[in-house]
């Protein structure tokens, strides 16, 4: 499922929403004022980067292919890990879209754990520059992606209001309608009959 299709259900299970509502409560009160209610709890934050961290390298274990003849043969091997942490406002909306594999982020990781997201550098004999090469491209791929998912979140947020107002407005027709079909009902009366006494 990709980010469009995982907004999509999101914007369905909102909807879904105006069908529990009481048709009382849908008489009584604007269309306008329901669906913002609604709405405010259907929000995403619009995902940012805000900052980049980079921890200290640590021992890590990589595997190589093995000896010549026997290159599938993955072996662990001594090696350095490094990882680039990018802090996102707006994260909870990534590990939302994340759930069912609806979000690519390339090379990068969502860690929940820590709420950012994490780009690794592991090697046997790191190069600083390398690493700093890496992170950079990683930064800047990272920093797309989100910037095109947030796009897709604002537009979410901005039709998510007139889309409950409009499904509200029809609710309320039809709640009207229900009202004028329940008063025109007559509870149908049993005839009693006579009995005479004789």
């Amino acid at each position: 499922m990709n980010p469009a299709d995982k907004l999509a259900s999101l914007r369905d299970a909102a909807m879904v929403e105006v069908d529990k509502i009481d048709d009382e409560v849908l008489l009584s009160k604007d269309a306008r004022s329901l669906a913002e209610r609604i709405a405010e709890k259907r929000y995403l934050t619009v995902p940012r980067l805000e900052r980049a961290l980079i921890t200290p390298p640590r021992a890590a274990r990589k595997g190589v292919p093995g000896e010549p003849g026997r290159e599938h043969a993955i072996v662990a091997t001594p090696a350095t890990r490094t990882e680039l942490w990018l802090l996102v406002d707006g994260f909870a909306t990534l590990s939302l879209l994340a759930e069912d594999g609806a979000l690519d982020l390339g090379e990068a990781q969502l860690d929940t754990e820590n709420t950012c997201v994490v780009v690794s550098y592991l090697a046997e004999h790191p190069v600083a520059d390398v690493a700093n090469a890496y992170f950079q491209q990683a930064t800047e791929d990272v920093g797309d992606r989100i910037d095109r998912l947030a796009d897709e979140v604002a537009s979410f947020n901005e039709a998510l209001l007139p889309a409950l107002t409009q499904a509200l407005e029809v609710a309320r027709t039809r709640a009207k309608e229900r009202q004028r079909f329940a008063a025109a009902l007559v509870v149908p009366q049993r005839r009693q009959a006579e009995v005479r006494r004789g």
